[in-house]
């Protein structure tokens, strides 16, 4: 059994394959928003990698969303695009929910930068959810650490970039000891989403092609601000 993975929600695309003992292999690019280009490329290499061929692939599972509005239409329509082909069911993973596989003890807060104080965010402790996956201002996320208290927070996604001296301020101002992820493991990864997948596999949560649709949490801004009168 092997499902191949998309990622594409964030700034770097990835793609990676699995097989159902766990064992897998991941390729990113590293060029900003260049999924369209990358992305088919990286899952040849992945199924090169592996040893297999198309035809051994069992599912297709895609980070569904939140994040780039544009990334994410490129992941769920590649992805739809070979399962219909290969005529494979598909597996949806949320982009928030899927940081739970990275299997740390210590509460782990991602955000995906959402702009002007924004952000999608959620609150893990290993398989517990403190916070729901979802659209808050960042001072929301930012309050909920401080009510608490946890001994330490790990922050993963881009809303580091965005955000890291408003978060480093607020931590430090009650004393909560926090700490910001490298560059090259804060970001979205096809491995997690690869890793959540075999779950939902074995679990036989699969869908139809047609059933797979992006999950933006919001309105897209010029949306926003059509209904707020404003264009």
């Amino acid at each position: 059994m092997y499902i191949l993975a998309f990622e594409t929600t964030g700034k770097y695309g990835s793609t990676a394959l699995i097989d159902d003992g766990g064992n897998f292999c991941v390729h990113k690019s590293y060029d900003n928003f260049n999924h369209l280009k990358d992305l088919t490329l990286l899952a040849d290499t992945c199924i090169k990698d592996m040893g297999i061929k198309k035809e051994d692939l069992s599912a297709i599972a895609v980070s569904v969303g939140p994040g780039s509005f544009t990334g994410i239409r490129i992941g769920v329509t590649t992805a739809r695009a070979i399962a219909q082909v290969l005529k494979l069911p598909c597996i949806e993973i949320g982009t928030l929910e899927s940081f739970k596989e990275l299997e740390i003890n210590e509460m782990i807060c991602p955000i995906i930068n959402a702009r002007r104080g924004q952000v999608y965010g959620a609150i893990y402790k290993g398989e517990e959810e403190v916070l729901k996956a979802g659209p808050y201002m960042l001072t929301e996320i930012l309050d909920i650490l401080k009510e608490k208290k946890p001994e330490n927070v790990i922050f993963y996604g881009d809303g580091i970039d965005a955000y890291e001296e408003i978060i480093s301020e607020n931590m430090n101002e009650v004393g909560l000891k926090f700490k910001f992820t490298e560059e090259e493991v804060r970001h979205q990864s096809a491995e997690l989403v690869a890793k959540a997948a075999l779950k939902k596999y074995v679990n036989g949560d699969l869908i139809r092609v047609y059933d797979v649709h992006p999950d933006y949490m919001r309105k897209p801004e010029a949306q926003q601000k059509l209904d707020e009168g404003k264009l």
